[in-house]
């Protein structure tokens, strides 16, 4: 059978910016995300079972480690926030070093086999694909927002099951942290001013499937 149309819920209003989504390189897909939330597509089949998919790599990835004599992968999504930028994460789990005790913040994905064999590192999730970079700043994020000098990104095969795990130093990546906070004030700044910022003509590849475009609430860059 063909995929269906049923919506699974309906979305509701976001209280605040999401670490998963700052990463867009567009600071008018977050105020759209914001401001205009009830225009956006609500869950269908096939939206829900790509998120079935990460639950189910999230917990193979943590079985994995199961048997490791060095690190075990504990689950439970922790919340952090920023009341400033208005800004809410929740962390997929924590990497324990069993000898040292070291706890690092880590974010699990799965990716289709073509995506995961460009992937070598965490500056490949900046070079190859716009959408990537969403992936490298939400690990970036948390480690700001938890104050941790070093994480992790595990990136798991779609079709084969296997895994990379990328490290992230904080420190390494502060450049980057930066424009993403700029893009989360440039969007709260604007919602607080109830116009919409500039569009970015230099990411106008992010709108042929941008649903703000869709929706016809953004002209698109």
């Amino acid at each position: 059978k063909g995929i269906s149309s049923r919506r699974h819920n309906v979305i509701a209003p976001p209280s605040s910016f999401r670490a998963s989504e700052v990463g867009m390189a567009c600071a008018r897909y977050l105020y759209h995300s914001r401001v205009d939330w009830a225009k956006k597509p609500g869950i269908d089949d096939r939206l829900a079972g790509i998120f079935a998919q990460g639950t189910d790599c999230e917990k193979a990835v943590i079985r994995d480690f199961l048997d490791s004599d060095e690190w075990l992968l504990e689950e439970g999504q922790v919340t952090v926030q920023d009341a400033d930028l208005d800004l809410t994460g929740h962390i997929d789990g924590t990497l324990i070093h069993l000898k040292t005790g070291a706890r690092l913040p880590v974010e699990i994905k799965s990716s289709e086999p073509n995506t995961w064999k460009t992937i070598n590192s965490f500056r490949d999730l900046f070079d190859k694909a716009l959408w990537l970079r969403r992936w490298a700043a939400q690990i970036l994020v948390y480690l700001y927002l938890k104050g941790e000098p070093v994480g992790v990104i595990i990136i798991r095969n779609k079709s084969t099951r296997e895994t990379k795990v990328l490290g992230v130093i904080h420190d390494d990546w502060v450049p980057e942290l930066v424009r993403t906070q700029n893009r989360i004030i440039k969007a709260r700044d604007a919602m607080r001013a109830g116009t919409p910022p500039p569009s970015e003509p230099e990411y106008s590849r992010l709108c042929v499937d941008c649903w703000a475009r869709t929706a016809m609430v953004c002209p698109g860059g």
